[in-house]
């Protein structure tokens, strides 16, 4: 594993400055839905996330999609947040949608 603070971001330093990101101004979401267990896609875009926020100092927020309850499972939960935090993900946030609705 990579640690973030390690981690060489020289290459990738401007890739947002043309869409106006500033530094600590910066919040990612990464919204899987809890409906099944992660795959490589998943993967690349919480890496993704989870990089660009902190390149810019900002945040990065897990935010469970769970909106279909008939596909759901606190099982996929737990498992989405052990995935990620084994590839040191470690997001600064974790909500869900249904936390918006009545």
């Amino acid at each position: 594993m990579v640690e973030t603070s390690k981690f060489d971001y020289s290459k990738v330093r401007d890739v947002l400055k043309p869409l106006g990101a500033e530094m600590g101004k910066v919040v990612t979401r990464f919204p899987p839905e809890p409906s099944g267990y992660l795959h490589i896609g998943h993967i690349k875009a919480s890496m993704l996330n989870y990089h660009y926020a902190k390149m810019y100092q900002g945040q990065m927020i897990l935010r469970f999609d769970d909106t279909n309850p008939l596909a759901e499972k606190l099982e996929f939960v737990e498992n989405i947040k052990t995935d990620l935090a084994r590839l040191e993900i470690h997001p600064d946030r974790v909500s869900f949608s249904s936390d918006y609705f009545d």
